[in-house]
């Protein structure tokens, strides 16, 4: 949306919607060709196992929030949510201890608001920072600003998933790769400013 609204990329409208349309069509054939693993998904109570799954996940934001509440300025600790919850999980049948599936919420249990705050604070930066930066811009984007683009695509997008799952924050896999795209940003960041 930041470049349909400048003028001289309205020329490409046709190009974007026929690839849009093109995108479109493979995504639906894709989503076609799955359609049993999306339906489980989508409807869980039609699969015993992503049910079992979606009530732990609820039950573990559960718990995320009562150990928020016994803790509420300072959290239980860094890493330490998992541990906290033990007790808590073996009261609750089919729930085993790890930590909650929604990074916001982990981190309120972990470190309190101001770690909750923080971690939003610094998810939001990538996006409004380069909605601003492009929106200023009148010329049309160079190769390095639609590099940026995409690297605050990527990170909005991590922190999307971080909604859903604890991947990016709690694995060294995940960790590594939003500080690759952090480091990427920041780049592109620097050398756009010139």
């Amino acid at each position: 949306m930041i470049l349909w609204g400048k003028g001289r990329w309205r020329r490409y409208g046709r190009p974007l919607l026929a690839l849009g349309v093109t995108g479109g069509a493979l995504l639906g054939g894709l989503a076609f060709s799955q359609r049993a693993l999306i339906f489980n998904r989508a409807l869980p109570a039609a699969n015993r196992f992503e049910t079992r799954a979606v009530n732990e996940r609820v039950a573990l934001n559960q718990i995320a929030l009562e150990l928020a509440s016994l803790s509420p300025l300072t959290g239980v600790g860094a890493g330490a949510e998992v541990i906290a919850a033990i007790p808590l999980a073996a009261e609750m049948e089919g729930v085993t201890p790890q930590p909650a599936h929604n990074v916001p919420l982990l981190l309120l249990a972990e470190l309190g608001p101001v770690g909750s705050l923080l971690w939003l604070g610094l998810m939001l930066l990538p996006g409004v920072w380069t909605a601003v930066y492009l929106h200023r811009q009148s010329h049309p984007l160079t190769p390095a600003q639609l590099w940026l683009l995409g690297l605050t695509a990527a990170l909005v997008a991590a922190a999307v998933i971080d909604l859903f799952d604890y991947y990016m924050w709690g694995w060294a896999q995940g960790r590594l790769l939003r500080w690759v795209l952090w480091g990427l940003w920041g780049t592109a960041v620097s050398t756009t400013e010139k």
